[in-house]
């Protein structure tokens, strides 16, 4: 199960059951014609009827998502968001959340153990969550819950597999490059990167030693994005 979303419109309510499904190529010629097949970025210009405005929105991402542990710096991107805080005092991060608009909280990503201690207002306007490594590892399908976006952090095949079994929205694929901050780390390089990128049916995000002038060569590393904290200060 995807998401499921109930839409008013003036002489009706309507409510729509949303899954993943897999349809093999031979099953394809069997679908109601015509029918095309159109890039998640192209979705956003095509007549759509007003209750599908939900699953648009879930469906296409921002191609640069900026990773940070300051809140205040929400307000001042334009991209996605992600809020990389491992925050004992939840109290304390409420209170700044709560000051946000929705359309600034729709922008933010949290990982899933933060988000699970937030109340339930904002658990409910918060609409993407992240899912470390190790946690995306531990769960089954049928633990996500509907109507949240899920972007796991992967770094090897099993994981990105495992995304995609349980149900996830997006990848983060690390690391790329050589960082400051794990100068140790066994990187992919675009290479290693672009081999397990290439297997996914959702979209991959380069992370780690990647800058916004990367975009291009990620994408042709078959990437939808990239995420970093340093070299993305200023988007």
């Amino acid at each position: 199960q995807f998401d499921v979303i109930r839409h008013e419109y003036e002489d009706i309510i309507v409510t729509l059951h949303l899954f993943h499904a897999y349809v093999p190529d031979e099953l394809l010629s069997l679908i109601h014609q015509p029918w095309s097949w159109f890039s998640r970025d192209q979705l956003a210009d095509l007549n759509f009827p007003k209750a599908n405005s939900t699953i648009i929105e879930r469906l296409i991402w921002s191609h640069l998502i900026k990773i940070s542990d300051q809140v205040d710096e929400l307000p001042k991107t334009n991209s996605q968001m992600y809020l990389r805080i491992e925050s004992k005092d939840i109290e304390k991060l409420q209170q700044q959340l709560i000051k946000l608009s929705e359309q600034q909280l729709l922008k933010l990503i949290v990982n899933v153990d933060v988000w699970q201690q937030l109340n339930t207002v904002l658990q409910e306007k918060i609409k993407t969550v992240h899912l470390k490594q190790s946690q995306l590892m531990q769960l089954k399908k049928g633990d996500l819950v509907v109507a949240k976006r899920y972007i796991a952090a992967c770094h090897d095949a099993v994981s990105v597999q495992h995304a995609h079994q349980i149900g996830c929205d997006a990848i983060f694929l690390s690391p790329v490059n050589p960082t400051a901050t794990h100068p140790n780390s066994k990187v992919l390089g675009w290479d290693g990167f672009a081999a397990l990128a290439q297997k996914s049916d959702i979209p991959v995000f380069a992370l780690g030693g990647v800058a916004p002038a990367d975009l291009k060569q990620a994408q042709k590393c078959n990437a939808y994005g990239l995420a970093g904290i340093r070299q993305f200060s200023s988007i």
